[in-house]
């Protein structure tokens, strides 16, 4: 723009100079005055020219500037378009690079997706069979459970019946006792079960009566598998119901098995005016045949003193015997139960072994007939040991020497 305008204005100046040269030429040919007002006119009208394009120089000047002004904005706001244009152009390879990433990512994602939902419906599957499993096993478990419920049902009722079947044989066996024992001649005391007992005896049925004195003497069975507690309990609520009958006889006896005495730490006991004593059904007999001895006598003023003599050793033979029996058995079954505790320190596995064997056992029964037959004689007893001694002992004497050291 610069170099147009340069160059109209040399132009100009070589015109404006050109005609100068004419107007000399012209001059020379014309008169003076003519030259002089056609120069001054030329002058003139130069000037005016000149003017003019001066002028318009001055606004095309001021355009140019302008013009430079806007191409310098046009120019930066063109850097910044193709600054953004290439912007856009690295972010439109990036989308590009971007979108075949997602589109590839989008590809992966729905065949991982198809994967999934193949394997989720798979374990649905799966799930659907364990659940049918479960409610099928659930159904066997309470099967099992109502019928396992069902047999300890049984086995209760079996247990409750074996146990009144123990019970009702204990005090079968007491009464049986004690009907041998004062059907014989040395004794010879009348008897009453809980099926005769005397008119008074309406209300409180204890299992067997032995009338001595003018009063009656108590024989009550008693068994439990609890009998360190039974027996208390049993002797309060004993002792509170015979409290105001004056026609029993203050010594009270509760006849348990033999095995159970062992148990038991306290084989006496005194509550209310009764004393009341805990025997085996092997002591029945010689009680009976004390106090048969004791009612031969009116009082005991009346005592030969050689038979006076006779029962109190006799009583205090039994009451030392029972006693040491009774020690010894406590000491033993102390002594068995530490030895039965140490098979604790084997191996666990021999330890099972052990209770597997020994729930396979049966309990051992007694054989009633047998047992009666040894209980009832003496001569048997005496007969059963010498068989335990010949010919071979069964028990070393270091043993026999021991417990008689023991009891000595």
């Amino acid at each position: 723009m610069n170099t147009l305008i340069i160059t109209l204005l040399t132009l100009l100046i070589i015109a404006i100079g050109y005609a100068i040269f004419l107007l000399q030429n012209k001059q020379e040919n014309k008169n003076s005055n003519d030259k002089m007002l056609l120069l001054e006119r030329d002058k003139t009208r130069l000037i005016e020219s000149k003017i003019r394009l001066e002028g318009e120089l001055e606004k095309k000047s001021e355009e140019l500037w302008v013009l430079k002004g806007d191409v310098k904005k046009i120019s930066k706001d063109r850097d910044e378009l193709v600054g953004k244009y290439e912007t856009l152009m690295l972010e439109k390879t990036e989308l590009q690079w971007a979108r075949k990433y997602m589109e590839k990512e989008l590809t992966e994602t729905k065949d991982s997706l198809a994967r999934h939902e193949s394997e989720a419906i798979r374990k649905q599957k799966e799930f659907e069979m364990q659940i049918h499993k479960l409610d099928t096993a659930e159904k066997a478990l309470e099967d099992e459970r109502k019928r396992i419920r069902k047999e300890d049902e049984v086995k209760q009722a079996e247990l409750l019946s074996e146990q009144n079947r123990i019970w009702n044989d204990h005090e079968q066996m007491v009464l049986s006792r004690l009907r041998d024992a004062c059907q014989k001649s040395s004794i010879g005391f009348p008897v009453y079960d809980n099926t005769n007992l005397p008119s008074l005896f309406t209300k409180f049925k204890p299992d067997a009566l032995v009338p001595f004195l003018g009063q009656y003497i108590v024989f009550d069975a008693k068994k439990s598998r609890h009998i360190r507690t039974y027996i208390p309990e049993q002797i309060k609520s004993t002792a509170k119901k015979y409290k105001d009958i004056m026609e029993i006889y203050p010594m009270i006896f509760f006849v348990i098995p033999a095995q159970e005495l062992q148990e038991l730490k306290t084989l006496s006991y005194l509550e209310e005016w009764f004393s009341f004593y805990v025997i085996s059904i092997e002591s029945i007999e010689p009680l009976l045949a004390n106090f048969k001895k004791i009612a031969e006598y009116d009082t005991i003023a009346d005592f030969d003193p050689q038979d006076r003599e006779t029962i109190v050793t006799l009583i205090a033979q039994y009451d030392r015997h029972l006693s040491l029996q009774n020690a010894a058995n406590i000491v033993f079954t102390k002594e068995s139960i530490h030895l039965m505790n140490t098979k604790d320190l084997l191996h666990p596995e021999i330890q099972k072994e052990i209770l597997v064997k020994k729930e396979s056992m049966r309990t051992k029964k007694l054989n009633e007939a047998e047992l009666k037959k040894i209980w009832e004689s003496i001569k048997e007893q005496e007969l059963q040991i010498d068989g335990l001694l010949e010919p071979k002992m069964m028990v070393p004497e270091r043993d026999l020497n021991e417990v008689s050291d023991v009891l000595s």
